[in-house]
């Protein structure tokens, strides 16, 4: 089950990990911290639409799995080494989470595959991470790696473009595993494509300066 006052102490655990690390040059200070709460949060919402009546309700232990799946980044293989730390950190929780299902979450969240035959858990963070990289998100990851780059306002759709082409995006959704999933996807996907087409209109005036 989830029991608010365990995951407030679970997002102190992440804050003090979390909340100062630079894992990426063209990413924040503490930017793991709140992409990780976002992808709970889209877990816990995605797995509430995915689940049949058998399958376990969203509790601490995926809720721990989402909000630590990038506690590895900045490592070489993220994933595995974060599964090994987050024992570690969550030691004072074993008697509360399951703290093998919580690293097996971790140690999968990235390795995806289409058509992979995969526990609901692991295929609800897997999509929820993806998701997190879309959409509003995707504009402030987009337009700070510009800005962190020194590329003018002028030009940033270039730098953008490159990482955003259509084949890219359609590779992205075609790794979501669960169709409510892919349903948040895709108006993430629109939202930001209608948000680079109203930049370059906006964008327009100044021209193609170098």
């Amino acid at each position: 089950t989830m029991r608010p006052m365990l995951r407030d102490e679970l997002f102190q655990v992440a804050r003090r990990e979390l909340g100062a690390r630079i894992s990426d040059t063209d990413r924040e200070p503490g930017y793991l911290l709140s992409h990780g709460v976002r992808v709970a949060a889209i877990a816990e919402d995605v797995y509430t639409h995915c689940a049949s009546n058998g399958d376990p309700i969203y509790d601490d232990t995926m809720y721990a799995g989402a909000l630590f799946h990038d506690i590895g980044k900045g490592y070489s293989d993220h994933h595995i080494t974060g599964s090994h730390i987050l024992p570690i950190i969550l030691a004072d929780f074993a008697d509360r989470i399951d703290l093998k299902r919580a690293a097996r979450i971790v140690a999968h969240h990235c390795l995806r595959e289409v058509g992979l035959d995969i526990e609901l858990a692991i295929a609800v963070v897997q999509d929820a991470d993806m998701i997190d990289h879309f959409g509003a998100q995707g504009v402030w990851l987009g337009l700070q790696r510009a800005a962190r780059n020194n590329v003018r306002q002028p030009n940033c759709l270039d730098t953008i473009e490159a990482r955003r082409t259509e084949d890219r995006v359609a590779r992205c959704r075609e790794l979501i595993n669960l169709e409510y999933a892919r349903q948040l996807f895709d108006e993430r996907a629109r939202y930001e494509a209608d948000y680079y087409r109203r930049l370059e209109v906006e964008l327009g005036a100044l021209g193609r300066l170098s």
